[in-house]
């Protein structure tokens, strides 16, 4: 979701139709929950690179452009349609996928590519029908809460599913607060809230790591493996 302005650009229904595409990414971190990193990265990076690929060769080639627009057309943003230079959504979330399996602790990366996908889809469509009370120009504070809410829902699950300790749950709650005002914050700065919205979440955790291993002597990156 860029900025709530943008997305009002589609209707609800395509809206919604384009959260159900973006809800299939939970295939993902739940995946990679199983598996392990290479496995993921095997997987991965030869789909990032179809997907940026074909977005930029569609800049530049027009039957593939018309191919792409005519499949999914209704459900792009408007700045996706430009014939420019400019990724679209299921690129980043590929390319935040590879980064985040790559660099980050693997209870990191899985709480925060699940928050992306189900938090960002839950604060765009509870914006678009309940979204009154603006903040950041062009989200709106409905939104950020359904994001907020949704999110603890998420990784509590995963705690209860992966049996986490207290700790877990201590770090994790001011991280997925902290992930919610980024992706509030991120149109204002023009910066992806797929990329954004993990990193932020896993910087987070990284820094709630260190306190509880210094302050209680508990560490929760290692939780998955």
């Amino acid at each position: 979701m860029k900025t709530d302005n943008t997305a009002r650009n589609l209707n609800y229904t395509h809206e919604r139709y384009r959260k159900c595409i973006h809800l299939c990414s939970l295939s993902i971190p739940i995946v990679y929950s199983m598996t392990d990193k290479e496995f993921a990265l095997w997987v991965l990076v030869p789909l990032m690179v179809i997907f940026v690929g074909t977005d930029l060769l569609m800049k530049v080639v027009p039957c593939l452009r018309q191919l792409v627009l005519t499949v999914f057309g209704s459900i792009m943003r408007p700045h996706e349609l430009k014939n420019e230079i400019v990724l679209n959504g299921a690129s980043w979330v590929l390319i935040s996928a590879v980064f985040c399996v790559a660099f980050l602790p693997k209870i990191a990366a899985v709480t925060g590519f699940t928050v992306l996908i189900i938090s960002d889809s839950c604060a765009a469509l509870v914006g678009r029908i309940y979204g009154r009370h603006k903040w950041f120009k062009t989200k709106s504070l409905e939104g950020s809460t359904a994001f907020v809410v949704s999110g603890l829902i998420s990784v509590y699950a995963i705690g209860l599913l992966i049996d986490a300790p207290w700790a877990y749950y201590v770090a994790i709650t001011p991280a997925t607060i902290v992930a919610g005002f980024v992706e509030a914050v991120s149109g204002v700065l023009k910066i992806d809230d797929n990329l954004s919205i993990p990193i932020s979440l896993a910087l987070m955790l990284l820094l709630n790591d260190v306190i509880l291993a210094q302050y209680w002597g508990v560490e929760i990156l290692s939780l998955m493996k």
